[in-house]
């Protein structure tokens, strides 16, 4: 059965990982997104780039807290700073703030 990227990435089921049929890492090694150090993220990174799913795997990734391994093109540590990022900014939306500007100027 073949599965088209719309289909794959707006499933009624939320639970449905029919996306993963049209990862570009599927059937490659998966050492290759598992390196010994960060310094050989990079490779897999790169398939993640050219990967039609790369939305739909990252999500996946950052909703069931994957902690290792190269995912939706981030590293593990990646992937903390896109969650820490995404919190500030849902504190900021409930707080109503606008992000401050880091400049001297501007923050009187």
């Amino acid at each position: 059965m073949t599965v088209d990227a719309h289909e794959a990435s707006h499933s009624e089921y939320p639970n449905d990982l029919k996306w993963q049929e049209l990862a570009s890492c599927r059937g490659l090694d998966p050492a290759l997104f598992y390196p010994e150090d960060n310094a050989g993220t990079w490779q897999a990174k790169k398939v993640c780039a050219a990967c039609c799913v790369r939305e739909e795997c990252l999500e996946y990734a950052l909703d069931h807290k994957e902690s290792y391994g190269v995912r939706g093109g981030f590293s593990e540590g990646g992937r903390r700073k896109l969650l820490k990022l995404r919190r500030l900014a849902a504190l900021e939306r409930q707080a109503g703030s606008v992000a401050l500007d880091p400049s001297p100027e501007t923050n009187v």
